[in-house]
């Protein structure tokens, strides 16, 4: 599925902006609200894309974090990733990069410092009043996605549940949508 224009063009004027230059963009927002369908699009058009989820720690290691954790949702936010791998890829780009060149980096909590302590060129807040129908459009496609292997969010060992309501706990205290340079809504 292909962002829609109103999602796309915005974010397409500000890096006109940054043309001259390296840019780095962060793009967040809650899960399935439409982060990597944006970066792909971004990244058909040459930009350099990098997803968070492929600095998740393994499933063994997050469920043993999860065990041991006195606080879920910080567990969830600062410890599911592997923050450092991320950091070093997004200093890599910037060392071999020309100017012009985008580096886009997606997930949830990537708006917050600690993952990039050096901050964004350009941060994207993608955003919705409606949570509730962005849960049931990531669960049908995820239903689509696993197939059989699909396991439901009521399964106690599903970690969706717990990694959404961190997010609403975080994105409610942290509001990113202050100080993203662009909120875009999300129907």
């Amino acid at each position: 599925m292909k962002p829609s224009a109103q999602l796309l063009q915005p974010l397409l004027d500000t890096l006109k902006n940054h043309s001259s230059k390296t840019t780095l963009v962060g793009i967040d927002g809650y899960p399935g609200i439409g982060k990597t369908t944006l970066a792909e699009e971004l990244k058909s058009r040459g930009t350099t894309v990098l997803h968070q989820d492929d600095h998740l720690l393994s499933l063994k290691e997050r469920l043993r974090l999860i065990e041991n954790s006195q606080d879920l949702d910080t567990t969830i936010i600062f410890d599911f990733y592997d923050s450092g791998a991320l950091q070093a890829s997004v200093r890599e780009f910037k060392q071999r990069s020309r100017p012009g060149d985008i580096l886009v980096v997606e997930g949830v909590f990537v708006l917050d410092t600690y993952r990039n302590p050096e901050g964004w060129d350009v941060s994207v807040y993608l955003s919705s009043d409606d949570l509730d129908a962005i849960d049931a459009r990531r669960i049908v496609r995820e239903k689509k996605r696993w197939g059989d292997l699909y396991m439901s969010e009521d399964d106690p060992r599903s970690l969706f549940p717990k990694i959404t309501k961190a997010y609403r706990s975080w994105a409610t205290r942290v509001c990113p949508e202050r100080y993203a340079d662009l909120v875009l809504g999300v129907d």
